[in-house]
């Protein structure tokens, strides 16, 4: 059966809408992809920008391969309609680039890339190797809502965004670099995996919320849902202080506090990865609050399945408005206010040896208060002619890790026996006694030999001297007639 790949050519402004449409090529126009199919966007002039935008309807898959997209008139450069999947395909380059605000009557700061609303969810991920890029640069977020322009728009809320994998960097000009711009809602966000740059635009955190809107459209704070971090490379910078006020961007977090009007994220949780969150300058967190004393964040959890985890900022981590501590699972972990500064939490090199001194295995980036667990091979030692080893443990004893530290393995020794056997000068067996190492052994009454016709016989000893046992050993009877 012979099969055709469908290619439509959308005419320039006007959107392809034949389901069967498996490619499209953004040249030719602003691409819609219908809700629930699959489709791979390119663009035959990648090297040059265009101004052709991507709508992707409920529950489509949209792998990009290849576009370059900016100064466009909508807004947005790629605008989720519900549930949207982003693939980045493997190799590729792609550039999203939102400069203009949007159509007339509108006026809002558009993401590069705009989420579906409340209650769906954009998920980004790479292709089999992962090594697709995405830039997403907006006028509001890089990735994520709109910023609001007027009051009727205050408050706009939008889904989810997950990323799974994929290179991904995202700059935000009146926003977050992923998550919400000022004045709107965003959902949860989660990273798994990845390589993640985003970097938060005026005041907005680099992941979170953006500042909130105060004096100009009506008191509105903006907000995003909760933030979760389980793995990958992430690196994430709050946005500078606008209208030379007190605060900017938290790393990952809250936005600056715009018209004392401060930002709202959920609960920020990182159990995996990589993670460097920097603030923005002035007051603000590299995790948590920004600099600005309006705003909230919820509770600030880093688990142990942590690789590293590096913030910067005034108070590096924290979550409450003149609070100087924070739990970070069960180390306690001091952010008083003072000079900018950098706080990593702090990973340790746990080494396993043997008894001998030789390196069984060498376990990285344990963090503080983990208790380390040693995954190799059960140690063994060699055995003595006196004895035999079985494994015992460590010593020290196994603690939680406060430092770089060297356990080296412990053994039981149980003493060994060995197999002495009797014979009688004939070569036959008379017993087989297993005697403990250093026992003298003791056939206990003498052998006999039977009288024959010609001869009588009287045992006269063994042909060898009997000695302490040292390894298996035979004697035999000997006789005089």
């Amino acid at each position: 059966m012979n099969m055709k790949k469908i290619i439509l050519t959308a005419v320039a402004g006007i959107a392809g809408i034949c389901s069967a449409a498996t490619t499209y090529n953004l040249a030719n126009g602003n691409v819609t992809v219908p809700a629930n199919t699959t489709a791979t966007i390119t663009q035959s002039n990648s090297g040059t920008a265009t101004g052709n935008t991507i709508s992707i309807g409920d529950g489509a898959t949209v792998t990009l391969s290849g576009v370059n997209i900016a100064n466009t008139s909508s807004g947005f450069g790629i605008r989720c309609m519900g549930n949207a999947t982003l693939i980045l395909a493997d190799g590729v380059t792609n550039k999203v680039e939102a400069s203009s605000r949007g159509n007339s009557g509108d006026y809002r700061d558009y993401p590069a890339i705009l989420q579906g609303p409340k209650g769906k969810t954009l998920t980004i991920k790479g292709e089999s190797v992962g090594d697709g890029y995405l830039y997403a640069k907006g006028r509001g977020p890089g990735i994520g809502t709109t910023s609001v322009a007027t009051d009727a728009q205050v408050g706009i809320t939008n889904g989810n965004i997950v990323v799974l994998s994929g290179i991904v960097e995202a700059i935000g000009g009146s926003g977050a670099g992923i998550g919400s711009g000022n004045g709107s809602v965003c959902g949860d966000i989660v990273i798994s995996g990845g390589t993640i740059f985003a970097i938060g635009g005026a005041g907005g955190a680099g992941i979170g919320a953006a500042g909130g809107e105060g004096s100009v459209y009506g008191t509105k704070d903006s907000r995003c849902g909760n933030i979760t971090i389980s793995g990958g490379m992430v690196t994430a910078k709050g946005g500078d202080a606008v209208y030379n006020g007190p605060g900017s961007g938290a790393g990952i977090g809250v936005g600056e506090s715009h018209d004392r009007v401060g930002g709202k994220c959920g609960n920020i949780l990182i159990s995996g990865g990589v993670v460097t969150a920097t603030s923005g300058g002035g007051n603000a967190c590299g995790i948590g609050l920004s600099g600005g004393s309006a705003g909230t964040c919820g509770t600030i959890t880093i688990t142990e399945g942590i690789t590293k985890v590096i913030a910067t900022g005034k108070n590096p981590i924290y979550n409450k408005y003149n609070s100087n501590t924070i739990y970070i699972s069960n180390v306690l972990i001091d952010s008083t206010s003072g000079e900018t500064r950098t706080l990593t939490i702090p990973i340790y090199t746990i080494t396993w040896k043997n008894e001998n001194g030789t390196t069984l295995k060498t376990t990285q980036n344990v963090r503080y208060g983990t208790v380390p667990a040693y995954d190799g091979a059960t140690p063994t030692k060699a055995s003595t002619a006196q004895y035999s080893y079985t494994f015992k443990g460590w010593s020290p004893t196994v603690v939680a890790a406060t430092a770089d530290k060297t356990y080296t393995a412990t053994y039981n020794s149980t003493l060994r026996s060995y197999n002495i056997t009797w014979k009688d000068d004939d070569g036959t067996t008379l017993r087989v006694d297993s005697v403990p190492y250093g026992e003298t052994p003791s056939y206990g009454d003498n052998p006999t030999k039977a009288t024959t016709a010609q001869y009588t016989y009287e045992f006269s000893g063994w042909n060898a001297t009997v000695v302490p046992v040292t390894g298996a050993a035979t004697y035999t009877a000997m006789y005089i007639s």
